[in-house]
């Protein structure tokens, strides 16, 4: 609410500055300049425009005062909410590193299921011997701590993380659900393959973060392309080459959500 309230406060300031500063300029040159050519540079006509004028000039130099004493308070408020953000940030880096570990985590039931997708359906009622991971606690206090402070395109990426982290963790708990003797899911190798290009953009964006926790790079918020999944992939010990389909399904899944075509 916070962030929310601050990025109203901005929009009004900028409204003053974007409706005030014309109007100030334009009382400038009509009070100051325009009355000394006007008077040939007699002072005593300069005088008596400003004493005919004085309920005017009195709010114009109320006006000017608010928006000076307006963006005072925005750059003050700038000022701490980038000190809270830094020291919120921080701490990221080790909630990053959580995820990284619970998306790791994540790899070994779909690696799993994959597997067992060729089996008869008879057989899918056994369990699978991987569980699904529990999402760890310290990052949500972070993250929102971070989602308070940051920039609207950080506290965006950072909120959409929460999302696909909650979507994800639903979609384990179901899979592994299905893999039991009362289960009447049957899952295709297409749903798992879903599931691990998911959990793969989550470990995409959350690499992409890293450098930006550390104070190390700028905030890089641009669309995943096929080396980030690559990469994704890789640290969940996923080969992209050796899972049959993978490849050609997240080139397809990058085309449908960014419309680039990739090679």
């Amino acid at each position: 609410m916070k962030h929310i309230g601050s990025i109203k406060k901005d929009t009004l300031v900028s409204i003053m500055n974007w409706i005030g500063i014309p109007l100030i300029i334009s009382y400038l040159f009509c009070m100051i300049i325009f009355p000394f050519f006007a008077g040939w540079g007699n002072w005593d006509y300069v005088q008596k425009v400003w004493d005919r004028w004085q309920t005017i000039n009195t709010g114009f130099l109320a006006l000017i005062s608010s928006i000076i004493a307006f963006n005072i308070s925005k750059f003050s408020e700038n000022q701490q909410r980038q000190r809270q953000f830094l020291a919120a940030r921080s701490f990221l880096p080790h909630a990053l590193s959580e995820l990284t570990t619970y998306c790791r985590d994540s790899s070994g039931i779909l690696r799993e299921a994959l597997n067992r997708t060729t089996e008869e359906d008879s057989e899918r009622e056994t369990p699978l011997s991987s569980k699904a991971p529990d999402l760890p606690i310290d990052y949500k206090d972070i993250f929102r701590q971070c989602i308070t402070f940051a920039e609207s395109n950080v506290a965006d990426n950072l909120a959409n993380i929460l999302v696909l982290l909650q979507v994800n963790n639903s979609r384990l708990k179901n899979l592994e659900n299905s893999f039991s003797p009362n289960s009447h899911t049957v899952l295709s190798q297409i749903n798992i393959m879903t599931y691990i290009f998911k959990l793969g953009e989550i470990q995409a964006i959350i690499n992409k973060i890293f450098d930006f926790s550390r104070g190390e790079n700028d905030f890089d918020d641009s669309s995943l392309i096929l080396d980030d999944y690559r990469n994704a992939y890789s640290n969940l010990d996923f080969r992209i080459d050796t899972i049959n389909g993978l490849e050609e399904f997240t080139k397809r899944a990058i085309l449908a959500k960014t419309n680039i075509n990739v090679k």
